[in-house]
This record gives C-alpha cells, structure tokens and sequence, in this order.
C-alpha cells in the first residue's frame, strides 16, 4: 500500500469492529494487521512481535475452538519474521519448527475457518499470499 499511516488506521478500525463483535477470534485475527504494518516498519520488530504474540497467547487461553490454531500460528509467523529479521536466525528457527510447525500439522491440508488455504493440494480454495 506504501501508506503505513492508513495501513495502521484501517488496522484499528477492524480490530476495534472484531471487539465490537465481542469475537476472541477475530480480534487476534484482527491483531495480525498491526503486526505487519510494523514488520513493514525498520526498527519496529519488537513491537510486531509484542503485539502478534500477546494476540497468541490471549487467544491461546481463553478460546479453544477449529480456527485457533491457523490464527495463532498466523500470528506466531510475524515473531518468527521479526527474529529472522532482528539476525536472531536462531531463535527464529526454534520458534517455527516449535511452535509454528505443531499448529500447522494441527490445521494440515485443508481449508481453514477464515477461507484460507493451509497448503498446495487444498480443493475449491484459493492460497493467501504474502504481497
């Protein structure tokens, strides 16, 4: 988008929709956004990982429903990125064969709640890219 000011503004507005919505789910849904704006932003990559895994880990412990798992591990990819970005190559690989993998073999090679594809040979979907 190139505006990270209105990419923020139409991030608040839908999480503050998904707290309307009184809907866990959505709100760490919700919370992805800001996490990549920030990742857009050098020097904020301790703040998208704060905000991405403070939305896991509230989500993580008050819902326990089908679509947990492909957001938390959504929002567990942007603190992956931040740490490979930050040169923590390290931690970064801990954190995604850790955490990041056992969600992803929970949610496997079907469509997900949001409509999302979680992998190549998943019918009537079409992929999320990362652009």
């Amino acid at each position: 988008m190139g505006r990270l000011d209105l990419s923020l503004m139409v991030a608040d507005r839908a999480l503050r929709e998904a707290e309307d919505a009184d809907d866990p789910l959505r709100i760490a849904a919700a919370r992805w956004n800001p996490g990549r704006v920030l990742l857009s932003r050098p020097g904020q990559e301790a703040e998208a990982a704060e905000v991405a895994m403070g939305a896991a880990d509230e989500l993580g412990r008050t819902l326990k429903t089908a679509g947990v798992a492909e957001v938390r591990g959504t929002l567990e990819l942007v603190a992956v990125v931040a740490e490979a970005r930050t040169g923590r190559s390290w931690a970064a690989r801990e954190h995604l064969t850790g955490s990041v993998a056992p969600l992803a073999e929970q949610v496997g090679e079907r469509g997900t709640p949001s409509g999302r594809c979680s992998g190549a040979r998943t019918p009537n979907c079409t992929p999320f890219r990362w652009t």
